[in-house]
């Protein structure tokens, strides 16, 4: 599955609101920011801090391998 294949696939975002989640790494929470902002479905991320969290808001977070997963089971 080439999801990235397309440019429509990808979107560019500058977060209204920033969230203070992750406080181990506070990077990390720039990939929350994003994901709010662009209304997305999924993070998919092998950082630990995220992949603790499992989901934000309705946002599931998942590894590479579980994502790749969910995409064989529904595609």
């Amino acid at each position: 599955v080439n999801l990235f294949g397309e440019k429509r696939n990808i979107e560019e975002v500058t977060p209204a609101k920033k969230f203070d989640v992750i406080k181990e790494d506070i990077d990390d929470n720039m990939f929350i920011d994003c994901a709010v902002e662009a209304n997305a479905l999924y993070i998919i991320s092998g950082d630990h801090h995220l992949l603790d969290l499992k989901k934000f808001q309705e946002i599931d977070i998942v590894s590479p391998a579980a994502f790749l997963d969910i995409i064989e089971k529904n595609f």
